[in-house]
């Protein structure tokens, strides 16, 4: 029988936020995807919503996140 469970790896990063001016605490979880890449399945930061960045405006650290940037970049 196949195992179904899967291991997601996540990341607490202190960095520099572009539009708040200051260091924010960001978490990030990533889960298996496609051809072995791990693909963001969750991500938050300690200024989420009190940033200025409005919903359909997409954050600058969420897609450097997305992309991920900044977890290569602290290997």
């Amino acid at each position: 029988m196949a195992e179904t469970t899967s291991k997601k790896k996540g990341h607490v990063d202190r960095v520099a936020c572009p539009v708040a001016g200051h260091t924010v605490t960001c978490t990030s979880k990533y889960k298996p995807g496609e051809e072995g890449e791990d693909s963001l399945s969750y991500f938050a930061c300690t200024m989420e919503g009190h940033c200025g960045i409005t919903m359909w405006d997409p954050c600058p650290l969420f897609i450097s996140y997305l992309e991920n940037k900044i977890p290569k970049e602290k290997k």
